[in-house]
């Protein structure tokens, strides 16, 4: 099959370039070891609870209901009201700050998937294109050892556009910097939303990083060229 004219790949951040499970858990944990509001709790058994608030808030931050400060704060202020205490938005707001910090020294680099990109460099430009604050989405970039692939020049943030993902804004203003057309670019992400379906709006192709092994859905969009369960494994559509 002949490769397609690809000049510019758009890469996801959170759970596609930077995996969620490899540093958040425990450094939501460490976190509530060391802040005050929460040490004197068990972290095991806080993080139960926080994730039950977690993911009865996470809807309305996708649908965008609360911004994404909110969520953050709220999840925990509702964790610690199940426990008889009152956290108001002040501990919350620290609490995440202190958190940032932590999350960077449990991120690290990973050998292959910088590899992979210092192969796809050769033949391709970069770009990111994430949901999320714009100075937090760089510290992660840098602590994960991929900030010599991608400057903030190249990184598009809803913060910095004014917008989340899937509105087509977000991917419009990457191909803008880099003055190509839709059909020029492919995006590659772990959510079918955001990523596929997304992109799919302006007819960039996209490669699904299935991370869940989940079903792709029915009526999938022509510009969905394939998926793959392991981010190394694009490098079979890209070389």
């Amino acid at each position: 099959m002949p490769m397609p004219s690809w000049k510019l790949v758009l890469f996801d951040l959170d759970d596609t370039l930077v995996r969620f499970d490899d540093y958040w858990p425990d450094s939501i944990k460490e976190t509530f070891r060391q802040h005050e509001a929460t040490r004197g709790f068990d972290a095991e058994q806080l993080f139960d609870v926080f994730m039950v608030k977690n993911s009865a808030l996470v809807d309305q931050y996708h649908k965008q209901e609360i911004s994404l400060q909110r969520f953050r704060n709220e999840r925990l202020i509702a964790a610690l009201a199940e426990y008889g205490v009152q956290a108001d938005e002040d501990a919350a707001i620290s609490f995440n700050r202190l958190h940032r910090q932590i999350s960077k020294s449990f991120m690290r680099a990973d050998p292959e998937l910088v590899s992979l990109l210092q192969e796809l460099s050769v033949s391709y430009r970069f770009g990111i294109v994430t949901n999320g604050t714009t100075n937090w989405q760089h510290d992660k970039i840098q602590a994960a050892g991929i900030g010599c692939f991608f400057t903030r020049e190249n990184v598009v943030t809803s913060e910095d556009v004014g917008c989340e993902k899937p509105d087509p804004e977000t991917y419009s203003t990457a191909l803008r910097h880099y003055r190509m057309k839709p059909e020029e670019a492919v995006f590659i992400g772990d959510s079918w939303k955001n990523d596929v379906l997304g992109p799919a709006q302006l007819r960039m192709q996209a490669i699904w990083v299935n991370l869940r092994k989940e079903q792709v859905p029915d009526g999938s969009p022509q510009t969905h060229i394939g998926t793959v369960e392991n981010i190394l494994d694009i490098r079979r559509f890209l070389l």
